[in-house]
């Protein structure tokens, strides 16, 4: 281990060594000054010096090097000057990502290909067998996308990845810094998104879900941590929706419906409401969900409380869009299979479904007893039946009246196709004809 008197002194031999084509011993320098308990007291030295090692790991993507610079750097700035710790965590990564995008594009001219036609691989940690080494070292030119892929752009996504990661993980239980802690996740899930990374989604997923359960339990270890403020959990809440975001654009429903479980215990700690329009967002993304899940019951009782939460809203939609909504409502409504008064043989298997609906329910702040006939009543009763478009309404008192009429297919007809012309609307017309067809056979 090198000793050095100054911090300035360590960036002088680093920038000697780095003259002469010898980085590693340039790093291992400043390494040295970081973990020394001589430079434990933070001065603005210290910062070039971990901007210039961190600039050295990310150009020789050794990520675990990194990761160990800024736990030493953590340990100088935590009590004296946390504004310089986020200033070296996004410079890392910044450099990072330009450091990927021009890898990515060196990828591209030597191939001559996409980047988004590179990345057939599943697992970035992943770790290379002796047979596909082989294989790479023997292969023609015919493998020159595969060799490519080896050696550019699998380490390049890698080390970007296991920057945000390493980010995210010397920020889990900063108070100081949730907001940078934020920026973080959003930009992983940018980096999922781009690059179509679902396994790696899932683990920043499982990762953010241990960060917040460690951050919330109580633990005799750490009495004198904090609980988190109201301020601190609806940042964690933003980052939840952006998440649950990101799992929709990438069609991971089964970690879709895990992350409206993480919003739903974060609800639970929060004492104060959270934003209304924050709200409106997940409502919308919640029908989304439920309607791809096919469960047309919830998907409705999401579509009325996206109504009734943009409603409330301090600058409401325009009347139409309200209008829009609750004729949207009103059809997710109508477009529940109605129940079946023949009780299923397997009793069991009925159970469980009631049970797990019933708990899916609660869990939402959805009605108990959620039900067809309950939802349309709660519609009329609040007066969303009344905003609702007249042509809406018409082929409500149409189709749930008690005398059916024998020409009802005729009178329905121009409405339902009137309804096609509304790109919000179009997705309730094969369901409405079901249900049309329903009451015809029961003339």
């Amino acid at each position: 281990m090198q000793h050095f008197a100054k911090p300035e002194n360590a960036l002088k031999r680093a920038d000697e060594l780095c003259a002469v084509g010898q980085k590693e011993a340039a790093m291992v320098a400043l390494h040295d000054v970081l973990s020394s308990k001589r430079h434990r007291l933070w001065q603005p030295a210290s910062e070039e010096v971990m901007i210039r090692f961190l600039d050295l790991c990310v150009e020789q993507r050794k990520s675990k090097a990194a990761k160990d610079g800024l736990i030493q750097y953590r340990l100088i700035c935590q009590q004296v000057n946390v504004a310089s710790m986020e200033t070296v965590l996004r410079h890392f990564m910044t450099l990072s990502e330009e450091a990927t995008k021009g890898a990515l594009e060196l990828a591209e001219k030597m191939i001559g290909d996409r980047v988004n036609n590179l990345l057939d691989f599943d697992d970035l940690e992943a770790e290379e067998t002796p047979e596909s080494l082989m294989l790479a070292t023997i292969g023609g030119s015919g493998d020159s996308k595969k060799r490519t892929d080896r050696q550019i752009v699998t380490p390049t996504l890698k080390f970007l990845w296991e920057s945000f990661r390493t980010v995210l993980d010397i920020l889990r239980h900063n108070v100081k810094l949730e907001e940078l802690y934020r920026d973080a996740a959003s930009k992983a899930f940018g980096f999922c998104l781009k690059y179509k990374r679902g396994v790696e989604f899932r683990r920043l997923c499982e990762l953010l879900r241990n960060h917040i359960t460690s951050q919330t339990k109580l633990d005799p270890k750490w009495k004198d941590r904090e609980p988190p403020t109201p301020e601190s959990l609806q940042i964690h809440l933003e980052t939840r929706f952006a998440q649950l975001s990101t799992a929709i654009e990438l069609e991971l429903w089964q970690e879709a419906y895990r992350t409206v479980e993480d919003v739903h215990l974060l609800l639970q700690q929060m004492k104060k409401p959270p934003k209304p329009s924050s709200m409106a967002a997940y409502h919308s993304q919640l029908a989304l969900v439920f309607w791809v899940a096919d469960n047309k019951l919830f998907h409705a009782y999401a579509v009325s409380m996206l109504h009734s939460t943009s409603r409330s809203l301090k600058a409401p939609p325009p009347a139409s869009e309200l209008q829009l909504l609750a004729s949207r409502a009103v059809l997710a409504a109508m477009a529940i299979p109605p129940s079946s008064p023949v009780v299923d043989v397997n009793l069991l298997e009925y159970d469980l479904e009631h049970e797990k609906t019933k708990r899916m329910a609660q869990m939402l702040s959805f009605p108990a007893t959620a039900s067809r006939a309950a939802l349309l009543s709660d519609l009329s009763s609040k007066g969303v039946m009344a905003a609702a478009n007249p042509k809406v309404r018409e082929l409500h008192s149409l189709i749930e009246s008690a005398v059916t009429p024998f020409d009802l297919a005729e009178r329905c007809r121009p409405i339902l196709a009137e309804l096609r012309e509304t790109p919000s609307l179009v997705q309730y017309d094969v369901p409405l004809r079901r249900l049309l067809a329903l009451r015809m056979l029961q003339q």
